[in-house]
């Protein structure tokens, strides 16, 4: 009998403990109660520092995000030493298409490509992965749940940061340089939160300096789940403190393989 009690409460306790992670769990992108189109006032351009590989490459890297309020479209460049990409989307934030072109040989080394183009077409996104001119392989996903491009959600998380509802969610990310779906639960921290505050020593000078400009700004961290989650590391958006809070650049990863971006104000 005791051993029959000790077994329920072992079993009581394992739901318990389901449902608590269950009710913690980050909501969905898709039940976000946010605007159905990004915002024009979000159109912007600028200048800032750029560094890969833990800064063993580093520059100047200019940001230009455009609307094109007749075709329904946003196309966000940047342009830097080490690669220059343009991502285009819907005016919802759906990827259109990308082109990719690295500049740098130690981003073509390690990624096995020069360049890349993703078109979305037949409810399928198509990644060519070119090196030296000729295609080196070709993957696609198909678009049959909902996936968010990093490089768009500069200009989507805005009206998150805007809502007045909790900032927390979960999204499968698509991951243009393995051509890969992966899932991510994504953070929201004020600048001066102990879990910011911890990484910014572990980014070099540069970065640190030019993120000084912004005495306060709002935080997304990036965690991926599963096994992404054991192998990839974190990594963060950084939206400024303004009136539309503007995207202002990103790190991600750690020691050699530690990447970002930091935009100047405007």
């Amino acid at each position: 009998m005791k051993t029959l009690k000790k077994c329920c409460m072992a079993a009581s306790l394992g739901l318990l403990v389901l449902s608590l992670a269950a009710a913690q769990k980050p909501r969905p992108w898709s039940n976000l109660d946010l605007p159905p189109r990004i915002s024009p006032a979000l159109e912007r351009s600028a200048h800032g520092y750029l560094f890969i590989f833990g800064g063993r490459f580093e520059g100047e890297a200019t940001a230009v995000f455009r609307h094109d309020a007749a075709l329904g479209r946003w196309s966000l460049l940047v342009d830097s030493p080490a690669y220059r990409k343009t991502s285009v989307s819907d005016e919802r934030g759906n990827l259109v298409s990308c082109s990719l072109i690295n500049r740098a040989k130690l981003l073509v080394d390690a990624l096995g490509m020069d360049s890349q183009e993703i078109v979305v077409r037949d409810g399928k996104m198509i990644m060519r992965f070119i090196r030296a001119g000729k295609p080196a392989r070709e993957s696609s996903l198909a678009l049959d749940k909902p996936i968010l491009d990093l490089d768009i959600l500069p200009v989507l998380l805005p009206a998150l940061v805007k809502s007045p509802s909790g900032k927390d969610f979960n999204s499968d990310i698509l991951l243009k340089s393995k051509g890969w779906r992966i899932n991510v639960d994504f953070s929201y921290f004020l600048s001066e939160a102990r879990e910011i505050r911890q990484e910014l020593p572990k980014l070099p000078a540069r970065f640190r300096e030019a993120l000084r400009a912004y005495p306060t700004y709002h935080c997304f961290r990036g965690h991926p789940t599963g096994v992404a989650g054991i192998f990839g590391g974190d990594f963060y958006l950084l939206f400024a403190d303004d009136a539309e809070k503007d995207f202002i650049g990103y790190w991600g990863g750690s020691g050699k393989e530690m990447e970002g971006m930091i935009l100047g104000p405007q």
